[in-house]
């Protein structure tokens, strides 16, 4: 995911973990990024890990909030 300041989220200099959070075959990662005194941004990591063949898949709900693969 690009955070909000268009840069490479794993270009930062220092990465630390804000929180985890995992329920019902879904987690999701909370970064604080920092790339230089000033160059602070946060990235929001999610990793779907269930599948159905029916109705609206957990990735395509995240495509259309914007997350990337």
């Amino acid at each position: 995911m690009v955070v909000a300041s268009g840069r490479d989220p794993h270009s930062a200099l220092k990465q630390e973990l804000i929180t985890r959070v995992s329920r019902d075959n879904f987690e999701a990662v909370l970064a604080r990024l920092q790339w230089g005194k000033e160059g602070v941004g946060y990235s929001l990591h999610t990793n779907p890990s269930s599948f159905s063949t029916a109705g609206l898949q957990k990735t395509d709900f995240l495509a259309y909030l914007g997350f990337q693969r």
